[in-house]
């Protein structure tokens, strides 16, 4: 029985060129079909990547923000408690040297002295009473921003050997080419892995391919977590502080050896971790 197949005529606009007939099988279509499906589909992840790099670019940027403005506002408050010392020394000695007695005994130099320290002492009590209130607003902001800035995961979980980086790679498991969501650190079975930064625990169990895992919220929409680990030291709405022991090193799940998958999530999306690693890398490269 002869098989079904299909022709496609590809006429060109000119009428000097000649016509192109293609006869194509069933199987063929769909191979041709499936081809361009992948290739969309790949163009698409594409785009998707790049628009994420940039996300991840502008929270970098962001935080990098942060970090100068919170030593700015450590700054102006440190200015601001001194002057408010110093005009209150200078008020205390005004009123010590402020002349006593009967006015009607004073001379009239006395008096214009008294005047004097008087408006100055007013003067004074004025710039106290505009200065507290810059001064409690501005402790405010400060205790704010750091707040925030301590929930910013900015520290190495591990110290150990950086062995894969986040993106696409060729899965060492399975042999194909997948998207990784965050970064491998090998270190000997066992190592402490520490909260980079202040937050609470949200899962700590085996977690299918994950392995024995930690889950942390930092608030402001950020988590990370932690895969493969041979022991959980953290339970579920545990309280967590920037550097205490949530769990050790090991190979649990899909896994081929003692190491720590890192991932960053922001509003539930994998970013690059090492773009929030500002401070000295624990993890040689």
């Amino acid at each position: 029985m002869k098989s079904k197949g299909y022709t496609v005529f590809i006429i060109p606009e000119s009428t000097s060129s000649a016509s192109i007939q293609l006869r194509l099988s069933l199987g063929m279509l769909l191979t041709v079909s499936l081809i361009g499906c992948l290739f969309i589909a790949g163009l698409l992840t594409l785009v998707w990547d790049i628009s994420q790099q940039d996300d991840s670019e502008a929270l970098l940027s962001e935080n990098l923000e942060l970090s100068h403005r919170y030593q700015e506002l450590k700054h102006e408050i440190s200015d601001l408690d001194r002057r408010m010392e110093l005009l209150q020394i200078y008020s205390a000695q005004i009123e010590m040297n402020s002349p006593t007695g009967p006015w009607e005994s004073e001379s009239n130099d006395q008096i214009e002295d008294f005047d004097q320290w008087r408006t100055q002492l007013n003067r004074i009590r004025q710039q106290s009473d505009l200065l507290m209130p810059i001064l409690l607003e501005r402790a405010g902001k400060a205790a704010e921003e750091t707040a925030k800035y301590s929930h910013i995961p900015r520290l190495w979980p591990l110290s150990g050997r950086f062995t894969s980086g986040f993106g696409y790679r060729k899965s060492p498991v399975t042999g194909s080419w997948g998207f990784h969501k965050g970064i491998d650190v090998a270190a000997p079975y066992g190592a402490m892995v520490t909260a980079p930064a202040d937050g609470f625990v949200t899962r700590s169990h085996y977690w299918s391919s994950y392995g024995k895992t930690v889950e942390l919220d930092h608030g402001y929409g950020i988590k990370t977590r932690f895969a493969h680990n041979s022991k959980l030291m953290v339970k579920v709405g545990q309280q967590v502080r920037a550097g205490d022991v949530i769990a050790t090193v090991g190979s649990t799940g899909r896994s081929t050896g003692p190491h720590l998958h890192y991932e960053i999530l922001i509003d539930g999306v994998a970013v690059d971790p090492m773009m929030y690693l500002h401070t000295k890398n624990e993890a040689s490269q």
